[in-house]
């Protein structure tokens, strides 16, 4: 069912969900989110433009916990989730 322009889809919402708790999940947890990486994701995101963008924050947060939970680590270096989630949305978009 197509919804009116300017509504929200169930898959927005889920995006927005998963985009919120990448980012919240962190801060529970008191994990560094530094500078550095939010330039970084700005890099990224002109990279690959707005219309993938929450696919690339949603991913790279996934990618950035199972590197930690693998490591078995409280820190690491975001930068390489965002790497990794660059790549495959790059991929995929431009498949």
């Amino acid at each position: 069912m197509k919804g009116s322009e300017g509504s929200l889809h169930l898959t927005d919402l889920i995006a927005v969900v998963i985009v919120l708790m990448v980012f919240m999940i962190p801060i529970m947890l008191n994990m560094n989110f530094g500078g550095g990486d939010l330039r970084f994701g700005a890099f990224c995101a002109l990279f690959l433009g707005l219309a993938p963008l929450g696919y690339f924050i949603g991913l790279a947060g996934i990618v950035h916990l199972v590197i930690m939970s693998l490591l078995r680590k409280r820190e690491f270096g975001f930068a390489p989730a965002m790497s990794m989630a660059a790549l495959i949305v790059y991929g995929v978009v431009h498949a």
